[in-house]
């Protein structure tokens, strides 16, 4: 969707309902020409009124009393079986039941486990230590002991791969299915920082660090998008022929 677009809708007992569904159909028109990929969420007190009888492409989520024997509380969408209506105790002294929408699909974190694998931990440390390391190989060794340039090339690689999985230190990590490909340890170390200063802020009524912590999650998952992105385009450069 292009964006959401949320109705909240009242008609008293006593309106006009011709010309309050009119109106509201006006608004819905109005909405659904200026913003044609968008979604539309009509929900409040109906009353008696029943938008899905003027506009039949509005599915009512509803199906049951929501104060007394009535059902006066509606929500539509354009989406067929796309939510599943539950109703929960009223709110305070409210005489309506409180309705909570759960949607019928089943989010990829919930129906694929979480993989767990291990990855190389590159860091500049680790980085300068294999370049000490490869500077010191006598290259032409090994060139002076193969039969050609494969079987130089062949036993070069095998020596780097050996020194890489030495020098290099491994680490396991998780990874969740609606997990995001730039997602790295950065961000997921300031997401956890956020949500402690956020924490934190509510306590003691000063969120002054969860705002400074905002701010360097944004950063972090900026820098991380073009890390991403910037490696993505390397590996296409180098596995292009041209």
């Amino acid at each position: 969707f292009t964006s959401v677009i949320f109705n909240a809708v009242y008609i008293p007992p006593q309106a006009n309902t011709d010309a309050a569904v009119s109106e509201l159909q006006e608004v819905l028109n109005r909405q659904q020409h200026t913003h044609p990929e968008a979604a539309l969420i009509v929900a409040g007190d109906f009353n008696q009124v029943h938008l899905n009888r003027s506009m039949p492409e509005f599915i009512q989520h509803i199906h049951f009393p929501t104060r007394g024997d009535n059902t006066l509380d509606h929500c539509y969408t354009q989406f067929k079986n796309s939510y599943k209506a539950k109703s929960l105790p009223a709110f305070r002294k409210s005489d309506h039941a409180a309705v909570f929408l759960l949607p019928m699909y089943n989010q990829r974190s919930r129906t694929d486990p979480p993989v767990t694998k291990e990855v190389k931990r590159w860091t500049d440390q680790s980085e300068a230590r294999l370049q000490d390391a490869l500077s010191n190989v006598d290259w032409e060794m090994f060139k002076t002991n193969s039969a050609d340039i494969n079987e130089f090339t062949e036993v070069s690689l095998s020596y780097i791969n050996m020194l890489t999985d030495s020098i290099i230190p491994t680490v396991k990590i998780r990874s969740f299915p609606n997990q995001k490909p730039w997602v790295d340890r950065e961000v997921r170390t300031a997401l956890k920082t956020r949500t402690m200063t956020y924490n934190a802020g509510l306590i003691s009524g000063d969120m002054t660090d969860y705002k400074s912590a905002s701010y360097s999650l944004r950063r972090a998952i900026k820098d991380a998008k073009r890390r991403y992105r910037d490696r993505v385009e390397a590996d296409f450069l180098e596995g292009d022929p041209a």
